[in-house]
C-alpha cells in the first residue's frame, strides 16, 4: 500500500482508538466534501467530518471498523471494509435496540493534483442496517 491509501489506512485506525481530530486531519482540508450516499449527507471539512464521526459513537458506543482492504489506482482510493457493533445509543430518531450489526461500506477518494483528497464518497447499505436492528420489518416473502 502506498500514498493515499496508507492515510486512509491510518484514518480507520484512528477511528477505531477514538482519535477523530487526528483521523480526519489526514485526508480532510477545510473545503474537501465527503459524500454519504446512504443517508444523503454531506460533510465538507474536517471539522464536519468529525462531527459526524462523534455521532457515530452516540449510535454505537463499541462501533469498529474491520476487514478493510484499500485499493489505489491513478487519483482514486477505494476503501471496503465492514463497519460492526451494538446500537446502545440513539439511530436518528431510532431508540436504542441493543443488537448487534455488521454493514458494508465502500468509500472512494479521489486525489488533485498535489495528491490530497478533493471529494469522498460513501455507500452503505442504511436499509439492510436498520433491518438488522429491528428498526423496520422486512417485507412478507423477504
Amino acid at each position: 500500500m502506498t500514498g493515499f491509501a496508507n492515510r486512509v489506512r491510518e484514518l480507520h485506525e484512528g477511528f477505531n482508538r477514538r482519535d477523530f481530530e487526528q483521523a480526519a486531519s489526514l485526508v480532510f482540508g477545510d473545503s474537501v466534501p465527503y459524500i454519504n450516499h446512504g443517508n444523503g449527507r454531506t460533510f465538507t471539512g474536517a471539522k464536519e467530518f468529525m462531527g459526524w464521526l462523534n455521532g457515530t459513537l452516540t449510535m454505537s458506543s463499541d462501533i469498529r471498523i474491520v476487514e478493510a482492504r484499500y485499493v489505489e489506482v491513478d487519483d482514486l482510493v477505494v476503501a471496503q471494509f465492514s463497519s460492526t457493533g451494538t446500537q446502545d445509543g440513539p439511530f436518528a430518531f431510532f431508540p436504542p435496540s441493543n443488537k448487534t450489526f455488521r454493514v458494508d461500506v465502500c468509500e472512494v477518494y479521489h486525489l488533485g493534483a498535489d495528491g490530497n483528497a478533493v471529494e469522498a464518497h460513501q455507500y452503505s447499505d442504511g436499509l439492510g442496517t436498520l433491518l438488522q436492528l429491528g428498526h423496520i420489518a422486512p417485507p412478507d416473502g423477504f
